[in-house]
């Protein structure tokens, strides 16, 4: 595929994981399952399109066209129920070099890398000065390697802060 199918310019593997209950759920229906990762899609398209049109001075999002491959994976490597998705999306866009004539041809163009949204979660966790928030080595050695293995930590969030993305 990677040959016949995928053009030669840069891409980003994408994963979209989700919470354990719905997990679950899309592990036992499978239209429910292509919805969502449609959706996922989707919004990596239109973030694309977005991003494109001021970096590359464009009229429109329209202007601007992506691609990506999605796979659904069921499983972890217990063969454990753990659905989750994997996209390669392209790392920038496709516009055309002289709109709407005849001599016109398809350029890809490469944006810059993606910056992470500003949650009200992540507004809270920057917000606390605590060493409680950071991750730091751990004395247990790794059992694959000899290097100190690395504790992450999860942000802790108040209780009545709703985990939602905020645009």
């Amino acid at each position: 595929m990677e040959q016949h199918v995928l053009p030669r310019v840069p891409m980003r593997h994408w994963i979209c994981s989700l919470p354990w209950g719905l997990r679950a759920l899309l592990g036992y229906d499978r239209v429910l399952a292509a919805l969502v990762v449609s959706a996922f899609a989707h919004e990596l398209d239109r973030s694309l399109c977005k991003r494109a049109k001021p970096i590359l001075d464009l009229p429109s999002v329209a202007d601007a066209h992506t691609g990506a491959i999605a796979a659904v994976q069921r499983t972890v490597s217990a063969l454990r129920l753990n659905v989750h998705f994997h996209v390669l999306a392209l790392d920038g866009v496709y516009v055309r070099t002289i709109p709407m004539t005849l001599s016109s041809f398809i350029l890809f163009q490469r944006l810059p890398m993606p910056k992470s949204p500003t949650s009200p979660a992540a507004r809270y966790n920057a917000s606390r000065k605590s060493s409680e928030h950071t991750a730091a080595p751990s004395t247990r050695q790794c059992k694959t390697t000899s290097r100190p293995s690395c504790v992450r930590m999860s942000p802790v969030l108040p209780p009545a802060m709703p985990l939602r993305h905020a645009e």
